[in-house]
């Protein structure tokens, strides 16, 4: 299995061996997908670009 990321139709993945992960509105996240103007699961913001802000 590929590890690392990928640009598929204008979207980066990450690919990786995970599941389970939601939103804060309980959605789920695509497997592998990147965080964008959003609050990771562990709590850091990301913004646009998907770059961290901060906690």
């Amino acid at each position: 299995m590929a590890i690392g990321w990928i640009l598929v139709n204008g979207v980066w993945y990450y690919l990786n061996p995970m599941a389970g992960v939601l939103d804060p509105g309980g959605n789920p996240i695509p497997e592998g997908a990147m965080y964008v103007s959003a609050v990771t699961p562990d709590g850091y913001h990301v913004g646009a670009s998907g770059a961290l802000i901060g906690r």
